[in-house]
């Protein structure tokens, strides 16, 4: 039986929505807190697994509870077309599974540190169904309001 984690609660929610942007830091052995709020949300606890792996075209880790892993790799399992051969070699291929410690931590495999850049501090991200870690001046190159400046946010009242 797994040993709860303070914050988080013991049945999983119907639906999972994470959002926000929260500010953390990689520890020199290479572990990151996963936020409170989506330990709770996802009702992570001491000892549960969850797999990391990197994103396609962006230099973040995805973050995704057995469950969530077990959905997205249905999809790309059956998708036959070249974006679905690249998702199951790139992401499929760079998964790996990680232990949740008691302190809420998880260790980020070395290759998929030097992949997203992720030394010092970051932003742990919710996605909806899982969660990105970005290094936090990627994310401020890559994510600049410029980028966004041709988007026609006028249905979006923004």
């Amino acid at each position: 039986m797994s040993e709860p984690i303070a914050g988080s609660s013991s049945a999983p929610t119907a639906e999972v929505d994470l959002e926000g942007q929260h500010d953390h830091a990689v520890d020199e052995k290479g572990r990151v807190s996963v936020p409170a709020s989506f330990r709770a949300a996802l009702a992570l606890a001491s000892g549960d697994e969850v797999v990391i792996t990197r994103h396609l075209k962006d230099r973040c880790l995805r973050v995704y509870t057995e469950a969530a892993w077990a959905l997205f790799k249905g999809r790309v399992e059956a998708d036959r077309t070249p974006v679905g051969n690249a998702l199951r070699r790139v992401v499929k291929g760079s998964a790996r599974v990680a232990r949740v410690d008691r302190l809420g931590r998880v260790l980020l495999p070395s290759a998929l540190r030097q992949f997203a850049s992720l030394d010092g501090r970051c932003y742990v991200v919710g996605q909806g169904h899982c969660m990105e870690i970005w290094d936090v001046a990627i994310w401020e190159e890559t994510h600049h309001p410029d980028r966004y400046g041709e988007l026609d946010l006028s249905d979006y009242d923004m």
